[in-house]
């Protein structure tokens, strides 16, 4: 019995799958003096969390950060966001959402335009109505708790597409 009990209550991660990355081309300005000096933008991303416990989880936040090799060597983001929207996770369940995060482009961060070369390629040829996206590694940090213990966890996804 001690043992059933002991499975019961042992804390699971949860999982987090990235759905998808999108661009909402609604939002976003550029620098009107110097276009390749800096530019913003708002990306969504699509998330499905899956509560692998035999109780609830309380999530309270998420921090967003997307890299490419071609901005800053991939030691920057390009785009980050953060949201602090707390929400429950019933046992044995799982939920999709999707979270606007912003792109911040440095000109200084792109060395000889690499990276704005890229994206610009890669829209063209979307508006060309050819397959073509941006490889990003993403990460997602999520706080969440459970039965009164606070965790983070970091999940990685190794590659992931952003299509104009």
């Amino acid at each position: 019995m001690l043992l059933l009990t002991i499975f019961f209550f042992l804390p699971r991660q949860p999982t987090i799958a990235v759905t998808g990355i999108t661009v909402d081309l609604g939002g976003g300005a550029v620098d009107s003096r110097n276009p390749f000096a800096g530019a913003t933008a708002r990306l969504d991303v699509g998330l499905t969390i899956t509560n692998n416990c035999w109780y609830d989880l309380a999530f309270q936040s998420f921090v967003f950060k997307a890299t490419n090799e071609n901005y800053d060597h991939g030691n920057a983001p390009f785009a980050r966001g953060s949201h602090n929207t707390s929400f429950v996770v019933p046992s044995r369940q799982a939920i999709s959402a999707m979270y606007p995060f912003s792109v911040a482009y440095e000109g200084s961060k792109d060395d000889d335009f690499q990276f704005a070369k890229q994206v610009g390629l890669i829209c063209a040829s979307s508006m060309l109505r050819q397959d073509a996206a941006l490889k990003v590694l993403m990460t997602v940090d999520v706080q969440f708790e459970a039965l009164g213990v606070l965790y983070q966890l970091q999940h990685v996804a190794a590659q992931e597409s952003i299509a104009c």
